[in-house]
């Protein structure tokens, strides 16, 4: 018996040695190659994007690299389907071929998505947590907020695998900007906070007032993309986390009156004034009709920004544009910037197409290429070494072709910026989609009929203070956020 005991307790420690030695050299748990792929064996995965022209062209050729290397390797063919313009589409396309719809496409392994896309394919529990598949050691050469930003409230899973990133810029039409400085003695520096940009603001439209008999025909300043972002980063940085998602899934919508005051205040009240607008469909729009000077974008839009703008006789002229980094609030808490971009999900199937996906995704992401294909367009790649500074800017031309040197600014401008800032992400929740249009949709259409409204006033004889007197004032806020506060909660 005491032999037996003996034998027992041996196996039981190298059981538990054997298991700990597998854990501190950080295996993944279900990333197993030669076991679960076999070349004489082979398999074809599909992955559904919405890459379209050079960047499509740039992913081909990675997806026959691969096919061609790796791929054969294992057994594993990938196919590339561009099935949407969008990530919102194919989720639509998804949701049709997961319940059969006639005429609808073959089930995807691996598809485009954002956290909102995503959300209900999670709640289904139709995503592969990807995290069992890498070592800890994978893990750590990316840049962590990016393989966690599946955005679904659960710490340490990775249902959105990350493949580029993009954030926000600041973008001067400096041709403009030149005589407006030196006239009215302004700089960089005063940029650097949303207070000091909407004093600048209003420096601009009263000069460009005073350059013509006209009165009350100032030019706006600065406009915005993504207005959401302003409002939830902003709060943010300001202490207040408007969407709190809980472990759960369930949301909790924070609304607190002073930071979001202190929003109002840095964009309402000056586009009401004219010193802010939005006319275009996007900023790049109204940068280049010259109805701003200035704009916030996501670097994956720099791409779009104009090198020519129409001046006050019609023509278009050549102008030099500056990328800065986005402003932040004077009494900020933290500085954050946004981090957005659609990654790649893995639906669930078996163990031979989750492994082949996820073989995929890691090479995908560990090829010089692949960080020409994540710049191509004004995206920065997922893993550390490849954020460098240097290694970006080696990717910035290939195949004897490079990109605009405003995308290039713009990605240079990020890096440093992300770098000594916190990377803000809003998980998904039930609506989440719906509650940012909210956000961003009511304040913006309030401030363009108010805009309106004060124009009118003006062009019936009332001066610029008469006018502006209802619209600036705690009524107009508490109007504004008491239809916020509605329209939110409405969505519980």
């Amino acid at each position: 018996m005491k032999i037996l005991k003996l034998v027992f307790f041996c196996c039981v420690c190298l059981i538990i040695f054997s298991c700990n030695r597998g854990l501190s050299k950080g295996n993944a748990v279900k990333y197993d190659l030669d076991n679960v792929l076999d070349k004489n064996d082979p398999i074809t995965i599909n992955v559904w994007h919405y890459y379209s022209a050079s960047q499509k062209e740039k992913f081909d050729r990675l997806v026959d690299n691969f096919n061609a290397s790796e791929g054969a390797k294992y057994g594993v063919y990938v196919r590339g389907i561009r099935r949407a313009g969008n990530a919102r589409e194919i989720s639509s396309f998804l949701s049709d071929a997961l319940s059969q719809k006639l005429g609808a496409d073959e089930i995807p392994d691996i598809f485009s998505a954002y956290p909102d896309t995503a959300y209900d394919f999670n709640k289904q529990d139709l995503l592969v947590d990807l995290s069992d598949f890498f070592t800890k050691k994978e893990k750590d050469e990316y840049v962590k907020s990016f393989l966690y930003s599946s955005g679904f409230g659960v710490n340490d899973e990775i249902k959105l695998f990350p493949v580029a990133k993009a954030t926000e810029v600041f973008v001067l039409n400096k041709t403009a900007w030149k005589p407006f400085a030196e006239a009215m003695g302004v700089s960089y520096r005063d940029l650097t906070t949303w207070e000091g940009l909407v004093k600048v603001a209003e420096l601009y439209y009263n000069w460009t007032d005073s350059l013509t008999e006209e009165p009350n025909d100032g030019r706006p300043f600065f406009g915005r993309d993504a207005l959401s972002n302003y409002i939830l980063t902003g709060t943010y940085e300001l202490g207040n986390n408007i969407f709190k998602v809980l472990e759960n899934g369930d949301v909790e919508f924070v609304l607190d009156k002073k930071t979001l005051r202190t929003c109002w205040d840095n964009y309402y009240v000056p586009y009401v004034k004219g010193f802010f607008t939005a006319k275009g469909r996007f900023r790049a729009d109204d940068l280049k009709t010259g109805d701003i000077i200035s704009c916030i974008t996501s670097t994956s839009s720099s791409i779009y920004m104009p090198s020519k703008v129409i001046d006050s006789f019609g023509n278009f002229r050549l102008v030099d544009l500056e990328v800065l980094p986005i402003p932040h609030f004077r009494n900020a808490k933290r500085k954050t910037v946004v981090q957005q971009g659609a990654g790649m999900a893995v639906l669930r199937s078996n163990i031979k197409r989750e492994t082949a996906s996820v073989l995929f995704l890691k090479w995908f992401t560990d090829m010089q290429k692949y960080s020409e294909f994540a710049v191509s367009t004004g995206y920065l790649p997922v893993k550390k070494k490849e954020l460098e500074v240097e290694s970006v800017t080696a990717a910035f031309c290939s195949d004897g072709i490079c990109i605009l040197p405003i995308v290039q600014d713009a990605l240079k401008v990020s890096i440093d910026t992300m770098k000594s800032l916190d990377l803000y992400f809003q998980p998904a929740f039930k609506n989440s989609d719906k509650a940012r249009h909210i956000l961003s949709d009511l304040l913006q259409e309030k401030a363009k009929e108010d805009r309106a409204k004060v124009v009118e006033k003006i062009k019936a004889g009332k001066s610029n203070e008469d006018a502006l007197k209802n619209f600036i004032g705690d009524a107009s806020f508490e109007a504004w956020f008491t239809n916020l506060e509605k329209k939110l909660f409405d969505l519980k």
